[in-house]
């Protein structure tokens, strides 16, 4: 549950930069002489925006891989119709939360909760990575158009 909540943070905290990022992106030249300047460096800041996006994701479907396996290994196994336990006793359950099999459906139903906030984040973050790409995309085709002179 605390990589859960981390997780959250960091997407928080690197969707926010990627948005300043695509809304003001960094220079493309600084001055006069730009022979001497890192021409690609505002294109590098696009990349590690990129990359990090990216390991948020990975670390957002691994989340997702985790908890689904700790779900369904809590999960008690179907009766002989179908009908798991749980859902014939889900009255019992709810009265008798200080029992054990409450205590346990009510911990599984936590972690079931978290599914469709980690795949919202995974949306989000596939989101970023769209406008991330645009800007650096705007800013490669801003530096060209520089290098061939045809911006002031």
């Amino acid at each position: 549950m605390q990589a859960f909540l981390a997780h959250g943070e960091a997407c928080e905290r690197v969707e926010a930069e990627a948005l300043q990022l695509a809304l003001n992106p960094v220079k493309t030249s600084t001055g006069e002489d730009e022979e001497d300047e890192d021409w690609d460096a505002p294109l590098r800041v696009f990349a590690k925006m990129l990359d990090t996006l990216d390991q948020l994701e990975a670390e957002a479907l691994e989340l997702e891989t985790s908890i689904v396996k700790l779900t369904t290994s809590l999960e008690p196994p179907l009766s002989d119709s179908g009908v798991s336990k749980d859902m014939m006793h889900d009255k019992t359950a709810e009265l008798n939360a200080d029992t054990e099999s409450g205590a346990q459906a009510q911990i599984l139903g936590v972690f079931k909760a978290c599914i469709p906030v980690l795949r919202a984040r995974i949306a989000n973050l596939a989101m970023a990575q769209e406008l991330v790409d645009g800007a650096r995309e705007n800013t490669s085709i801003s530096l060209r158009m520089e290098s061939l002179g045809l911006l002031d």
